[in-house]
């Protein structure tokens, strides 16, 4: 068994992936839901999550929080202040992700961008260092930029998909096609687990669980959402809503009952 496989079991539930990622403070700033990292992490950990993505500044608040969830290190990062917030650029190496005793490494790429080829060639700098120590990557594999018409079209979002898993991530985190069908086309395109993406806060709980729902129904692996967790109005009750799509299969008006029922 390798060190690979040790930690992918503890970042996943039986192969299921319910991510959390918290790296919105660095693109966007201290906004809701995660004022206190902290108590956040402890939230999304008692409903469930199997993994937390965090830069290394906030490594502490994970140690600080004790939870069972593994933690993924992003070593991605760019802001909305910038000129290209589309040009991620490394912020954190590999050695630096296994000091954090961290089970894997998560890089951003923004796919069609005007810095592809660099984010491209950093991406396999750090699937090559990671592949050093056994350490997991999860790609989060965007379709953004000037040459992208339709971030959702299934094509388009399948090549993103493909270019992940051909440069050596472990798990691909892309968009949403907006319905299983389509989304199908994503998933069998790659042998590497896909885990679909939140995107901005929605109206309502109700459209992430039909998403979340939808993506498994296509074969998904699971799911990461941030922003609609965290600024959920019970993010430990919609964390546990989402873990029973992904890991009991239940659909998503089941879950939205079970919301419903959470007591926090």
């Amino acid at each position: 068994m390798t060190g690979k496989t040790l930690r992918i079991r503890r970042i996943a539930r039986e192969g299921l992936y319910l991510s959390i990622p918290m790296d919105h403070g660095v693109s966007v700033g201290p906004i809701a839901g995660i004022e206190n990292p902290t108590a956040t992490i402890r939230e999304v950990d008692q409903g469930g999550a199997s993994m937390i993505v965090l830069h290394k500044g906030l490594v502490k608040n994970y140690a600080s929080a004790e939870p069972k969830a593994g933690l993924m290190v992003h070593v991605s990062s760019s802001t909305d202040k910038a000129q290209d917030g589309n040009d991620k650029r490394l912020v954190a190496t590999v050695d630096e992700v296994l000091r954090t005793g961290a089970d894997g490494v998560s890089v951003h790429v923004n796919m069609g961008s005007l810095t592809e080829p660099d984010q491209l060639e950093d991406f396999a700098h750090i699937v090559t260092e990671a592949s050093r120590f056994d350490l997991p990557v999860l790609c989060m594999m965007y379709p953004r930029g000037p040459t992208i018409k339709d971030p959702f079209k299934p094509e388009v979002v399948a090549h993103a998909a493909r270019l992940a898993e051909e440069l050596g991530a472990d798990i691909v985190k892309t968009l949403y096609t907006g319905d299983a069908k389509t989304f199908r086309d994503v998933t069998s395109s790659v042998s590497i687990p896909v885990l679909v993406a939140g995107g901005p806060k929605a109206d309502t709980d109700s459209a992430v669980l039909e998403l979340v729902h939808g993506a498994m129904r296509a074969g998904a692996a699971g799911a990461s959402i941030g922003r609609n967790v965290w600024q959920a109005k019970r993010p430990r009750a919609m964390t546990e809503a989402l873990a029973r799509i992904i890991y009991n299969g239940v659909d998503a008006k089941a879950a939205q009952k079970a919301l419903k029922e959470v007591k926090t």
